[in-house]
């Protein structure tokens, strides 16, 4: 049997955490504290397996391309912030927040182009995708005040954009294909990519005394999945004596989209 193929598998892993954080006893009339992190991965490959203007006589022939290329993304933002202060009137903030940008394009190509191919076996051109984008994306936001009178305020967010752009293709085209005996003969493209999301935002904010307290927190979570997935066979020379037992062109798609988006947001007054 002969093989004529081609694999890729790109990985981009990627981690970051940013947090800060405040306590004080005499804060002053503004306190400010805030966290972000980001991550920006992109994948782009191509990936190609052709027999290209060859005259070939074998037994069973493969022609193979294959990606399998992963981003993993994890961002993370945490705030807190905490004050008793003196007599008057303070405001206390406190800010979270994390975004993660992930892509991957490839372009994936199988073919046997204007060529004279014989084979006493089985003749297979294939094409696989199988892209995967993992990415976690949280923010954190706490703020708590003892006072006689004041704002505290707690604000979080969350972002995450995902793409594939993938174009999957085999075919054959031109020259003459002869397959002889009782051989079969296929063509198939096959793309499988998956995104997974994982975005959460939490805030809380707390005022214990005659103050106020608010918390904000919003997600975000945005997918693309732009992929193209071709088989066929295209127009060849009369082939005699080419009498495969079965020949099959087949073109599947099976891209998945998971998310989970989570926001949580509390505030809490106590009076004294």
């Amino acid at each position: 049997m002969l093989f004529r193929s081609a694999s890729s598998q790109g990985n981009a892993y990627a981690v970051a955490v940013a947090g800060t954080g405040f306590f004080g006893l005499e804060g002053g009339p503004l306190v400010t504290t805030g966290a972000g992190a980001g991550t920006t991965n992109s994948v782009d490959y191509t990936v190609l397996a052709t027999v290209e203007n060859s005259v070939l006589s074998t037994g069973s022939l493969e022609v193979s391309a294959t990606d399998n290329s992963v981003i993993y993304s994890n961002a993370g933002g945490v705030g807190l912030a905490a004050a008793t202060p003196d007599d008057g009137f303070e405001v206390l903030m406190a800010v979270g927040a994390a975004q993660g940008t992930n892509s991957i394009s490839s372009d994936v190509q199988a073919a046997i182009v204007n060529s004279t191919v014989t084979t006493n076996g089985d003749l297979t051109v294939e094409a696989a995708s199988q892209a995967n984008i993992d990415s976690i994306g949280y923010g954190v936001a706490l703020a708590l005040e003892f006072a006689e009178s004041g704002l505290s305020s707690a604000g979080s967010g969350a972002a995450a954009y995902n793409t594939t752009n993938n174009a999957t293709t085999a075919h054959i085209t031109g020259g003459t294909v002869t397959v002889n005996g009782n051989s079969a003969l296929e063509i198939a493209a096959t793309d499988a990519a998956q995104i997974s999301v994982g975005a959460g935002a939490g805030a809380l904010s707390g005022a214990i005394g005659e103050g106020a307290a608010l918390a904000v927190g919003t997600v975000i979570a945005q997918n693309t999945l732009n992929n193209t997935t071709e088989a066929y066979l295209g127009t060849l020379n009369p082939a005699a004596g080419s009498t495969p037992a079965a020949t099959t062109v087949r073109s599947e798609e099976h891209t998945s989209e998971l998310q989970s988006p989570c926001n949580l947001v509390c505030r809490l007054l106590l009076e004294k």
